[in-house]
């Protein structure tokens, strides 16, 4: 176990932030592929200027969830200025 970390643990536990962020990145990945996919086989009749519209609407949305998740999950994440193992050695060697 390299730093006294359990390698059973997730994502989510050791990476909030980071895993927050993937998954509004993937939302936001499905949402424009269905949007893709709708202008492709034209099952809607949009203008070039109304595709990017879209697009550019549905952009601007998850950068502002994604912020806000973000943000919100950086204020659960509680910092570790002297991070011990479990068994209490140091995990920052002083030098």
């Amino acid at each position: 176990m390299p730093n006294g970390q359990n390698t059973d643990d997730k994502l989510r536990d050791r990476e909030p932030v980071a895993f927050s962020s993937a998954i509004t990145d993937s939302i936001k990945t499905f949402v424009l592929a269905i949007v893709a996919l709708a202008v492709g086989f034209e099952w809607v009749n949009w203008t070039e200027a109304q595709t990017a519209l879209v697009i550019g609407v549905v952009a601007a949305f998850f950068v502002v969830i994604t912020t806000i998740s973000t943000a919100f999950t950086r204020g659960k994440v509680t910092p570790n200025v002297n991070p011990r193992a479990t068994d209490g050695t140091p995990l920052i060697k002083k030098t």
